[in-house]
């Protein structure tokens, strides 16, 4: 076996160079792969958080008496499913709301006829009270 080596003899201000250029480029890279997670990062927070956030908005207007047309999500995921639970928890409040006003319109409608049926007992009542009066001041004159 013949061993060779090569002996070469490089300028030291070429070599710091090229060092320098290899530390810069792999500066560089690091640096973009860096931004770049963070960019994902922020779109998959955001992904994640937007159906989170619409349902927040949806519970706010439901605690104000609002219920929004749109609760729905499609997603695939449980926030889906969480979102349909809330539309049909909405839709049985819409529901339970309008059977509550109509139980109260009948109730109130009910109580009118009986207080006018009422007032007329009462008015009938004050003419047989003056019809009584009358017959005892004519019995009272008459004896």
């Amino acid at each position: 076996t013949y061993p060779f080596f090569i002996i070469s003899e490089v300028d030291y201000d070429v070599v710091a160079q090229h060092s320098v250029n290899i530390a810069f480029t792999l500066g560089s890279f690091v640096l973009l792969a860096a931004i770049s997670c963070l960019l994902f990062l922020s779109w998959i927070i955001q992904h994640f958080s937007s159906p989170l956030t619409h349902l927040i908005k949806v519970a706010e207007l439901i605690s104000q008496g609002h219920p929004p047309k749109d609760i729905i999500i499609k997603s695939g995921d449980e926030m889906e499913k969480l979102s349909t639970a809330i539309d049909q928890m909405v839709n049985k409040l819409i529901s339970m709301r309008a059977d509550t006003e109509n139980e109260v319109k009948q109730r109130t409608a009910d109580l009118e006829k009986l207080n006018h049926f009422m007032i007329g007992r009462e008015l009938k009542m004050i003419e047989l009270k003056k019809t009584i009066k009358n017959l005892k001041e004519g019995i009272n004159e008459i004896s």
